[in-house]
């Protein structure tokens, strides 16, 4: 009977990096992504608004 290692099932270490450290990070760079894409949003409705005028 071959016994597996502790790593065989997550290779990458998914569980133990995003447990505690690294969520709220990606979190955060998630918010700051979401509120740029907000304000290009706004900017761009805001030159078209010019554009027309």
């Amino acid at each position: 009977m071959v016994r597996r290692t502790r790593y065989a099932r997550d290779p990458l270490g998914l569980k133990r990096a995003l447990s505690d450290r690294l969520l709220p990070g990606l979190v955060a760079a998630m918010a700051l992504l979401a509120a740029l894409a907000l304000a290009g949003s706004r900017g761009a409705e805001a030159l078209r608004h010019r554009w027309e005028a």
